[in-house]
């Protein structure tokens, strides 16, 4: 039997051990590359960033270590990140806060020696392979639906 779980940071270890949290981090930034965010977010970055330039007229001279520096400094006066993140549709998306949650869950299950919520409902634990569903591009303003992965949309799951 495996050892359960004993703390959150171990819960974290698994969670990125399984692959799930670079999943998810492929989806995100997926979502923000692909959505309008992305390029009001790197117009923004850029005119700070050239501002910044023309403010101080030996800014360009410093090491590129230095300007670096002062340029992330610069815009870390402003809240571009969060803004940007706010943006990103999965993250006000029930269904995805809740397939977080159920992994969660099953990876803590599993370390209990219990069967995962998806291995109580399939014979042996498989789990079928998903079919390619229509995704809508948000970028299109409702134009033809691309392929794409299906999405666990309205998922419910107990805490128990």
């Amino acid at each position: 039997m495996p050892d359960p779980l004993k703390t959150p940071d171990a819960l974290v270890k698994e969670f990125k051990k399984s692959g799930e949290f670079d999943r998810l981090r492929r989806e995100l930034l997926t979502q923000f590359q692909n959505g309008d965010g992305a390029d009001a977010f790197w117009s923004r970055v850029d005119e700070i960033a050239r501002a910044r330039l023309n403010a101080e007229d030996k800014l360009h001279l410093k090491a590129a270590d230095t300007l670096n520096r002062e340029l992330l400094q610069e815009l870390d006066r402003f809240p571009l990140v969060e803004r940007a993140v706010a943006d990103v549709p999965a993250l006000a998306d029930p269904g995805f806060a809740a397939g977080i949650r159920r992994h969660a869950q099953n990876i803590v299950r599993r370390s209990r020696g219990d069967p995962a919520e998806e291995d109580v409902s399939r014979p042996n634990g498989a789990v079928p392979a998903p079919e390619p569903a229509p995704v809508q591009d948000e970028r299109r303003n409702g134009a033809a639906p691309r392929e794409g992965p299906p999405r666990d949309e309205g998922m419910e799951i107990s805490d128990g």
